[in-house]
C-alpha cells in the first residue's frame, strides 16, 4: 500500500467585490455635476436680470429719439437734402444707452426716420425703430397711426 502524504483540506470563500468605492465615486460625480449645474443656472439668472434691466433702458432711449427727432425737425435742413439720400442728424452716447438717428428722404415731403439704441456690449441689447414722417405745411409728422415700426 502506498501511502499518500495527507491532505490538507483549503478553504476558499467566495470573493466578493467592493460595492463601496463605485458608490462613493458615483455619489462625488452626481455632487459635483449638481454644484456645477447649480452655478451656472444662478450665472445665467443674473444675466437675463441684468439684460432685462437693460432693455427697459434700451427701448425707451428709440422711441425718446425719434419723438426729439420729428419734434425739433429742421424743415430748411431737409429740404437740403437730396431724395434717396441717408443722413446721421442725432447720435448720443452717454452712461445709459448709445442712440442714433437717420433721416432718409424718400420723396419730395416723405422720409423714413430711424432709430437705434444700443445698451452694454452684447449685441442682443439693441432696439431699432423706423417711422415715415410727411412734411405738411411745414411740420413733420407720422404719415398715419400706423406709422411705428421696430425694426431688426
Amino acid at each position: 500500500m502506498t501511502h499518500d502524504a495527507p491532505r490538507t483540506l483549503t478553504y476558499d470563500a467566495p470573493r466578493t467585490v467592493g460595492a463601496a468605492l463605485p458608490i462613493m465615486l458615483l455619489l462625488l460625480a452626481l455632487t459635483s455635476a449638481l454644484a456645477v449645474t447649480g452655478v451656472f443656472v444662478t450665472r445665467r439668472v443674473v444675466a437675463s436680470a441684468s439684460a432685462t434691466e437693460r432693455a427697459v433702458e434700451v427701448e425707451p432711449a428709440a422711441e425718446r429719439a425719434l419723438v426729439d427727432v420729428i419734434a425739433q425737425w429742421d424743415t430748411l435742413q431737409r429740404r437740403l437734402q437730396p431724395v434717396g439720400l441717408t443722413q446721421l442728424v442725432a447720435s448720443a452716447a452717454t452712461a445709459g444707452p448709445t442712440t442714433s438717428v437717420w433721416v432718409t428722404r424718400l420723396s419730395a415731403r416723405t422720409y423714413w426716420v430711424v432709430a437705434e439704441s444700443r445698451g452694454g456690449t452684447r449685441e442682443m441689447l439693441r432696439h431699432r425703430l423706423g417711422v415715415l414722417a410727411k412734411i405738411t405745411n411745414d411740420v413733420a409728422g407720422p404719415v398715419s397711426g400706423r406709422a411705428w415700426t421696430p425694426l431688426p
